[in-house]
């Protein structure tokens, strides 16, 4: 098993549901937290007490002498009462952080030592089945079905739509409304569904077959990477297999519009509409590549290094 290089991709989802699933580990972290209490208290009372009293009595009724008593009573209390009171505690969590990518090169390892992985370019297209990870070698070719349509986009609107609807051939007995205008709307539309919720479909090679990886941009480790970065570049990527087609089979990279037949039409439509501007030497885009041919594989993109 080869060393890892530097990580350009990792599907931290992924990544973090497979290493729950065989990996026994934890995650720690490591949280000082000191509090500090002070509490000033003081009460200072004055109390003053002042009680008279006048009291006659007599014994008897038909007896002349009575009995006098006077009482007086003053009492003055002072009480004062200082307090200060402080108080400091500190509380310690401890917490291991690991990094996506240390927590994928010992998935890695793991799912060798396991066989779950069929890598090392050992293993031939037949013996590769949905569901198998595997791990290969890779090219990325300049093929790239958002790029060309992207790149049409851009031709519309530099020449500008009523600029372009006067260059298509007029029949005075008939109002057409599929025009330029029409064109440039709808791949408007098909360039948003092909990158709605920010994925896409990558095709890369190896030297026994194709593999359409669906992957998603917000798993590229640099935010500032452009997925075609690595054009005619090697790397290396770990996948796990979603669809291998058969011989007379091949990938539409129009599925994800989950009507790849009606969005076919319109890319042929364009396509004649673009064979119109040739004849006025405006430069256009070639074509566009929709197909991946046999033997190709689809996967979901786990991780790509280089």
């Amino acid at each position: 098993m080869e060393l890892l290089g530097i990580p350009i991709y990792m599907n931290r989802n992924l990544i973090l549901d497979l290493y729950s699933t065989l990996i026994s580990g934890y995650i720690e972290s490591k949280e000082d937290l000191f509090l500090k209490t002070k509490d000033n208290f003081a009460k200072f009372q004055i109390d003053n007490k002042v009680s008279k009293g006048k009291d006659n009595k007599k014994t008897d009724p038909n007896d002349k002498n009575n009995v006098t008593g006077n009482s007086y009573s003053d009492v003055l209390d002072y009480y004062g009462n200082v307090e200060n009171r402080n108080g400091r505690r500190v509380q310690t969590r401890l917490k291991k952080s690991f990094t996506t990518f240390t927590i994928y090169n010992s998935l890695r390892k793991i799912m060798y030592s396991k066989n779950m992985i069929k890598g090392n370019d050992e293993s031939e297209f037949d013996d590769i089945m949905p569901m198998d990870f595997i791990e290969f070698n890779a090219v990325m070719p300049p093929i790239s079905l958002e790029s060309e349509i992207f790149s049409v986009i851009s031709l519309i609107e530099a020449y500008d739509t009523k600029l372009l609807n006067k260059l298509l051939p007029y029949d005075d007995t008939k109002y057409t409304i599929t025009n330029f205008d029409f064109i440039y709307k709808q791949l408007k539309i098909l360039y948003d569904i092909l990158n709605k919720n920010n994925t896409n479909y990558i095709v890369v090679n190896n030297n026994r077959f194709k593999v359409v990886l669906n992957v998603n941009l917000n798993f590229f480790m640099d935010k500032n990477y452009f997925v075609y970065d690595n054009v005619n570049c090697n790397f290396k990527v770990m996948c796990q297999v979603t669809r291998k087609i058969g011989r007379d089979e091949r990938i539409n990279l129009l599925d994800k519009t989950c009507i790849p037949d009606y969005y076919m039409e319109i890319l042929n439509l364009t396509r004649s509409y673009l064979d119109i501007l040739k004849k006025y030497d405006i430069l256009i885009p070639q074509g566009f590549s929709c197909f991946v041919e046999y033997p190709a594989l689809k996967a979901t993109a786990i991780a790509m290094y280089i």
